[in-house]
C-alpha cells in the first residue's frame, strides 16, 4: 500500500508537493519519475520485497513502461509463474503488473485479484493508463484542466495543483441524504473519482473511461445448503491465506461480530496464531462504559477463544474532538459515520506492532446480514396479497411501510435522511433532492433484477464510498495497510452465484454464512443481536463539552462561505432537541458537524 501522484506534464516541483501531502501513506520511501510528457510521484509503504528493488516509480525491463502503484495483487505469484519469459529483478507484485501489461496489455486487469490503484505510462503509445480495482478498495482521484490531467490517491494532494475548491452542489445534496459522498463526484466540482472496475486511457488531455469488470447477477447456482457451506468455508480460507502474504507482520481488526471472527478463525487455521485489535470507548457520565462496549467484551472473549494476542485501544472522552477533526482531514471529505475517529485511533496504535491488518468488511452486503434485507423480503411477499386485503391494514404505519415499492423508494426508506429533517436544517434553495434520480439510474435501471438482489447490489456499491473509503484513508493515515478478505474477488463472485432466498429468510439474516462458520466460532457469538460497529456519538453530543463544540461549529459565524447553505435557527433547534433528549438525531447532527469542519479545513467555496 502506498500513495500515488502525478500530472501529464513535466513538473517535478508540483509532484514533490503532492508527495508531501500524501507522505503518511508511504513512510518507507519517496520517489519521482519525469519526462517531457509525464511526472509520477510515489510514497512507499513496503510490504512485499522490502529491498530497494521494490522502490517506485518502477520501470519495465525494456524501460517502455513506468508505473506508480498502490495496492496488493493477491495472485501475483500465480501470475508470475505464467510470465516466465519476463526478466524479473524483484520479488514485488508491482513488477508483476509491468510484466503482465507487457504480455497482455490492458486485458491484464481481468486477471488480477487484488486491491489496487495505479498509473502506468506507456512510452510506445504515448498514453497514460489509470486503473482501479473491481470493488474500489483503493481510491484514485483525478482532475482535468486545460488539457492537463492530475491524479492522486487523495484529494488533499490534488489541491496542491491549484484546482478550484468550488463545492459540487449535487454531491452536497446526496451527502445530506446518504451521509457519504458518492462517486464519481467528490465534494469539489472539478475533482472526480475513477469508478471501481474501470480504467482510463489518457491521451492528448482526453480521459476515456472503460469498465473492465462487472459482477454477473443473473447466473445463480442451485445447490444444497451443505454444499454452499463447504464452498463458503473453502473460499474464505483461500482468500485469507492469499491475503496473509506479507514480508511484515499481519494482524486482525476484531469486533464482536461474526464476520471479523470468521476471518480470525481462518487466520488461525492458516498460521496457528494471530494478533487482534479492537476499540473500547470511555464515555463520561454515561452510566457505565460497558453500555457502549459490548463489542469490545466479545472481541476480547473471542481472541481468548482462539489464543490470539489481543490489544484493546481506548478512545477517551477527551480524545473525541481532536480525533474527529483529524479524521475529517484524513478522509478528504465529510462523513456521517462517527466510527471514523475510532478507526483512526485504532490504526495509530495497531501500526506499532504490525504493518498489515485484515478486517471483516463486506460480509453483510454479500451474504444478507442487514435487517433491511429481511424486511424487504417481507415487503415483497406482503405486496403479493390482494390489494383489497392490504387496504384493511393501510391505516397502520407499520403496514403502510410494507407497501413501499422496490427500488429507489425502498432504498430511501432504509437509508435516506428524512426530508422533513432536512427541511429543518437546509436553506430553502438547497432542499432540492438530487439523490433519487441518481440512484434510480445507477442502481435500479434494470427491472429484470429481483428487488432484494438490487437492494443488496446498491449496498455493495454504497460500501465503496462509505466503509471502504474510511478503511483505506484512516488506516493509511497511520501508514497501516488494511485488507478485506471477505471482498476477495473469489468471495464476491461466489456470493453473487448464491440465490438470495438461500442467503436469508423472513426470520433470519445471513443464515447461509452463519451456518457455514458456526462450527468454527464460539457459540455465544450467534446468540448476540445484530449490531453494526458504532461509536457512542449520540451520548458524546449530550456531554457539555461536545455540545458547546457542536454549537460553535454549527453556527453561521464558524465558516462564512457555508452561511447560505443552512437554516441556522433550525440547526440550533435540532441540536438542542438532541441535547435535551427531546428528539435524538445523531446521524444528521454528525453529518452537519463533519461537513462544517471539512468545509473550513479544506477551504471550500460556493
Amino acid at each position: 500500500m502506498c500513495g500515488i501522484n502525478g500530472v501529464t506534464r513535466k513538473d517535478k516541483e508540483l509532484v514533490e508537493r503532492m508527495n508531501r501531502a500524501t507522505a503518511h501513506r508511504g513512510p518507507d520511501g519517496v520517489g519521482i519519475y519525469e519526462n517531457d510528457q509525464i511526472t509520477f510521484g510515489h510514497n512507499r509503504l513496503a510490504i512485499i520485497d522490502l529491498s530497494e528493488k521494490g522502490a517506485q516509480p518502477m520501470h519495465s525491463a525494456d524501460s517502455s513502461l513506468v508505473i506508480t502503484y498502490n495496492g496488493e495483487l493477491y495472485n501475483y505469484r500465480e501470475l508470475r509463474r505464467e510470465l516466465t519469459d519476463y526478466p524479473f529483478v524483484s520479488e514485488t507484485d508491482t513488477e508483476v503488473i509491468l510484466a503482465a501489461y507487457t504480455k497482455w496489455g490492458i486485458e491484464c486487469l481481468k486477471r488480477f485479484n487484488g486491491i489496487f490503484a495505479f498509473a502506468l505510462w506507456d512510452a510506445k503509445k504515448k498514453e497514460l493508463v489509470l486503473a482501479r480495482d473491481p470493488m474500489g478498495v483503493k481510491p484514485l482521484y483525478y482532475s482535468v484542466r486545460a488539457g492537463t490531467v492530475f491524479f492522486s490517491s487523495e484529494i488533499k494532494a490534488l489541491l496542491e495543483t491549484g484546482v478550484a475548491r468550488t463545492l459540487d452542489r449535487e454531491a452536497f445534496s446526496r451527502f445530506m441524504r446518504i451521509t457519504d459522498v458518492l462517486g464519481p463526484n467528490t465534494m469539489f466540482k472539478d475533482v472526480k473519482k475513477l469508478p471501481p472496475a474501470h480504467y482510463a486511457i489518457v491521451k492528448a488531455g482526453v480521459v476515456t473511461l472503460v469498465q473492465y469488470w462487472k459482477l454477473d447477477h443473473e447466473y445463480k447456482e442451485q445447490q444444497s445448503a451443505g454444499a454452499w457451506h463447504e464452498r463458503i468455508r473453502s473460499t474464505l480460507d483461500a482468500a485469507v491465506t492469499r491475503q496473509l502474504v506479507s514480508d511484515r507482520p499481519v494482524g486482525v481488526f476484531l469486533s464482536g461480530g461474526i464476520d471479523s471472527s470468521a476471518v480470525l478463525a481462518s487466520v488461525v487455521r492458516a498460521q496457528g496464531s494471530a494478533r487482534t485489535y479492537t476499540t473500547r470507548f470511555e464515555v463520561a457520565g454515561s452510566g457505565g462504559d460497558e453500555n457502549f462496549n459490548r463489542d469490545a467484551v466479545l472481541a476480547k472473549q473471542t481472541a481468548s477463544f482462539f489464543g490470539a494476542h489481543h490489544t484493546e485501544i481506548t478512545v477517551r472522552h477527551e480524545d473525541v474532538i481532536p480525533l474527529f477533526e483529524q479524521s475529517v482531514w484524513q478522509l478528504d471529505e465529510p462523513s456521517g459515520s462517527a466510527t471514523a475517529l475510532a478507526q483512526l485511533a485504532i490504526a495509530r496504535e495497531t501500526v506499532r506492532d504490525v504493518a498489515v491488518v485484515l478486517g471483516g468488511d463486506g460480509g453483510d452486503e454479500l451474504f444478507g446480514g442487514y435487517e433491511r434485507y429481511r424486511l424487504s423480503r417481507i415487503m415483497d411477499l406482503y405486496q403479493r396479497l390482494p390489494r383489497a386485503l392490504r387496504a384493511r391494514f393501510a391505516a397502520h404505519p407499520r403496514f403502510a411501510k410494507l407497501n413501499t415499492p422496490p427500488g429507489i423508494a425502498r432504498l430511501a426508506l432504509f437509508h435516506f435522511t428524512k426530508q422533513n429533517d432536512l427541511d429543518r436544517v437546509l436553506a430553502p434553495a438547497f432542499r432540492a433532492d438530487h439523490t433519487a434520480p441518481f440512484f434510480a439510474e445507477r442502481f435500479f435501471s434494470d427491472p429484470s433484477v429481483p428487488s432484494l438482489e438490487a437492494l443488496m447490489d446498491a449496498d455493495q456499491q454504497l460500501l465503496i464510498d462509505g466503509t471502504l473509503l474510511r478503511t483505506d484513508k484512516l488506516s493509511m493515515a497511520a501508514g497501516l495497510e488494511a485488507r478485506v478478505p471477505l471482498l476477495d474477488l473469489e468471495m464476491i463472485e461466489l456470493a453473487a452465484r448464491i440465490p438470495s432466498e438461500q442467503k436469508l429468510s423472513m426470520f433470519t439474516t445471513k443464515k447461509l454464512f452463519k451456518d457455514a462458520v458456526r462450527d468454527r466460532l464460539p457459540a455465544y457469538l450467534f446468540q448476540e443481536p445484530k449490531r453494526g460497529w458504532s461509536a457512542p456519538a449520540g451520548v458524546w453530543l449530550e456531554q457539555p463539552e461536545m455540545y458547546a463544540y457542536a454549537k460553535e461549529v454549527l453556527s453561521q459565524s464558524y465558516y462564512a462561505p457555508t452561511k447560505e447553505l443552512f437554516d441556522w435557527d433550525g440547526i440550533a433547534s435540532v441540536l438542542e432537541d438532541h441535547f435535551n433528549r427531546v428528539k435524538p438525531n445523531r446521524p444528521l447532527i454528525w453529518s452537519l458537524l463533519s461537513f462544517q469542519v471539512w468545509a473550513r479545513r479544506f477551504g471550500a467555496i460556493l
